[in-house]
């Protein structure tokens, strides 16, 4: 197991976000676009772990996995950033490196 970047937030280092239940493909997008400062046009929402992606996490739960620009200036060859949102109330579990490098 790798250790986590310093970049990785988990569940309880999350900024507190509205958790609504059942949350939607939609309101995931538009969440995850609100986070990482970009058009819900950059981003790619898979309903599952997204392939290549393996996150430092050891539980993802049932989750809405968005791909999205860092958004941060820098030009690095570096690993996607992957957001996962729990399906079932809009919690941000992880927004990280989606672990895809190489």
């Amino acid at each position: 197991m790798k250790p986590p970047d310093e970049e990785d937030r988990f569940d309880d280092q999350a900024d507190a976000e509205p958790a609504v239940p059942g949350f939607s493909r939609e309101a995931a997008l538009n969440m995850a676009a609100w986070r990482a400062k970009v058009p819900v046009s950059e981003l790619k929402i898979y309903d599952e772990l997204p392939p290549r992606a393996s996150p430092y996490m050891t539980e993802s739960g049932d989750c809405w996995w968005i791909m999205a620009p860092w958004n941060d200036g820098v030009i690095a060859l570096r690993s996607s950033r992957l957001i996962g949102i729990r399906k079932s109330d809009g919690r941000v579990l992880y927004d990280g490196s989606a672990g895809d490098e190489g």
